[in-house]
């Protein structure tokens, strides 16, 4: 069994969050994500990450904050792999997610 361990981001962006869900589900095709899920009413998109050094998965959750939206990116990696001893797997998720997004 793998050893996981969760990483979490907290931002707030400009703009409504059914501009910011549909941006997020993009970010995450780009990004390399697979099985990709969004569900709309609970304003989460879930997907996940595997390359050769890398296997986990991001949640975020989309909250309205005014006319803003705030963004929880969640991501749970394995770390029990040499590649973990050198950088964080969850930021390099949460990075894959982040540098996709606009």
């Amino acid at each position: 069994m793998a050893v996981r361990k969760t990483v979490e981001d907290t931002f707030v962006v400009a703009g409504k969050r059914e501009q910011w869900f549909s941006r997020c589900k993009d970010a995450l095709s780009k990004g390399g994500f697979t099985a990709i899920q969004a569900n709309e009413a609970f304003g989460q998109v879930k997907g996940d990450y595997k390359t050769f050094s890398v296997w986990g998965s991001i949640e975020i959750t989309l909250m309205p904050e005014g006319e803003n939206t705030k963004i929880v990116a969640k991501a749970m990696a394995n770390v029990d792999n040499i590649f973990a001893l050198f950088s964080s797997p969850g930021k390099k998720i949460i990075e894959a997610f982040k540098s996709n997004v606009s």
